[in-house]
């Protein structure tokens, strides 16, 4: 016969709730059933580099200058045009 203990400590789990597709609360044609939640950012890269010609890129309002100038050296790697490519460069040098 074995010797068995006369406390054994209850197991407490991480998380016992379920996990829930993104914004299946908000659209009844989206189930419940998890599922990862995919980015697009890089499908929009590959069409820029696919169709540069037709489609340019825009930087958004608020992307610091730090940040505004590699992703315009980055665009002239991938030889995609930028609209706005000169935007907080130019008040910068004025200073």
């Amino acid at each position: 016969m074995a010797i068995r203990p006369a406390y054994r400590p209850t197991i407490v789990k991480k998380r016992t709730k379920k996990f829930v597709r993104h914004q299946s609360d908000r659209y009844d044609k989206l189930k419940r059933n998890w599922r990862k939640p995919k980015g697009i950012d890089n499908r929009e890269l590959e069409v820029l580099m696919m169709q540069n010609r037709k489609f340019c890129a825009e930087i958004a309002h608020a992307v610091s200058s730090k940040k505004r100038k590699s992703i315009v050296e980055r665009a002239q790697q991938l030889s995609i045009r930028v609209t706005n490519a000169n935007a907080r460069i130019r008040s910068e040098e004025n200073e």
